[in-house]
């Protein structure tokens, strides 16, 4: 913990070299873009406050990362712990956990497109040229 008993993050050190690798922008480009006041984007930086989860999108959509980089998640790292964590389960709950991400995955694969994507594909399927075409 730091020593305004916080959990100190890298978020802070990630906002700041997210924004100082934007050759110009400033913190009050970065609150205006997001829709904050600076003082609060600058409070986030300097690690006086922590933002909150709904802003994490915003902020990474700015800096063109994902949050995981935002917060600069070792996913190699994230992936050992769960691994460690369901090999602790019994044998029982550790197939259990195993059937639901393997549910999941095949969910993911089988999963049809919406919106414009499915109307494209429908479009194509039926030797129809997709709508919004100019040839």
């Amino acid at each position: 913990m730091s020593k305004r008993g916080r959990v100190e993050t890298p978020l802070p050190r990630r906002l700041r070299e997210l924004r100082e690798g934007m050759a110009g922008v400033s913190m009050q480009d970065v609150a205006d873009a997001i829709g904050i006041p600076k003082g609060t984007y600058a409070n986030w930086e300097m690690d006086r406050a922590d933002p909150p989860l709904s802003m994490l999108v915003p902020l990474a959509r700015f800096f063109g990362v994902t949050v995981d980089d935002l917060l600069d998640v070792d996913e190699q790292l994230v992936a050992r712990h769960i691994s460690r964590q369901i090999a602790r389960l019994k044998e029982a709950d550790r197939l259990a956990v195993e059937r639901i991400v393997d549910t999941l995955a095949d969910a993911n694969v089988q999963s049809k497109p919406r919106g414009r994507a499915a109307s494209r594909l429908k479009e194509a399927e039926d030797g129809k040229a997709p709508s919004g075409s100019t040839d």
